[in-house]
C-alpha cells in the first residue's frame, strides 16, 4: 500500500505549528509532485588548497540546490554562488539534469567557468576545464539527436576571490545561448 506524507500547518500568535501524518493512499489516487524546473545540484566539502576536481563518488553531500541553472556570469565572490549558503571557499558541485533536443545535429557547448569545472551529455565527457583558474572558457562538439539526453556538470570552487560557472550550447552554425533544458 502506497502512503503520502499530509502535512498541516497552522500559525497561531506569531508561531508555526506544522504537523504531519502518513496517510494511505487508494490505489486510484497519485502521489505526485510538480517537477522543479532546472537542474539538481549537490554540494560536497573539499580540502583547503584543492587544485582539481575531486572524485565525486568517494564525497558525500553535505546539501543540495533544486531548480538550479547554469548561468552564473564572472564576477567577485562577494555575492556568493546561488543557493550554496554558509560556504565561501573549497566546496564542489555535481549538477544533474534532463533536457530535450528538437532537431539532431551537431552541438557546441561552451562552459566558462572559475574555478575547475568537466560537462558531460548523456555519460559522455564533451568538456574539461579542470584546475584553479581565473574565469575562462572551453569548448566542446557532439552530435545528439532528437529526444532526451541528460547533462552533468562537476565544478569546484577553490579560493573565494571570483566565481563563474556558465554552461552555453549552440546548434551547427546558429548563435550560442545559455543553456536551457529545451535545445
Amino acid at each position: 500500500m502506497q502512503t503520502l506524507l499530509r502535512r498541516l500547518t497552522l500559525q497561531c500568535a506569531g508561531a508555526v505549528l506544522v504537523s504531519a501524518a502518513l496517510v494511505p493512499l487508494a490505489t486510484n489516487e497519485v502521489a505526485a509532485q510538480p517537477p522543479v524546473p532546472g537542474l539538481h545540484a549537490f554540494i560536497f566539502d573539499i580540502p583547503k588548497d584543492t587544485q582539481q576536481l575531486p572524485d565525486f563518488r568517494q564525497l558525500k553531500p553535505v546539501g543540495e540546490i533544486r531548480g538550479a541553472t547554469l548561468d552564473v556570469s564572472p564576477r567577485s565572490y562577494a555575492s556568493g554562488f546561488p543557493g550554496v549558503t554558509h560556504r565561501l571557499e573549497w566546496y564542489a558541485l555535481q549538477f544533474d539534469g534532463p533536457f530535450t533536443v528538437a532537431q539532431a545535429g551537431d552541438f557546441t557547448f561552451r562552459l566558462e567557468c572559475d574555478d575547475g569545472a568537466r560537462l558531460f551529455i548523456d555519460e559522455q565527457l564533451v568538456v574539461d576545464h579542470d584546475g584553479i583558474h581565473p574565469p575562462s572558457s572551453k569548448s566542446g562538439t557532439i552530435h545528439l539527436g532528437a529526444g532526451g539526453h541528460s547533462i552533468q556538470v562537476q565544478y569546484f570552487q577553490g579560493p573565494k576571490e571570483q566565481i563563474a560557472l556558465r554552461v552555453f550550447a549552440a546548434q551547427g552554425g546558429q548563435a550560442e545561448r545559455i543553456f536551457s533544458q529545451r535545445l
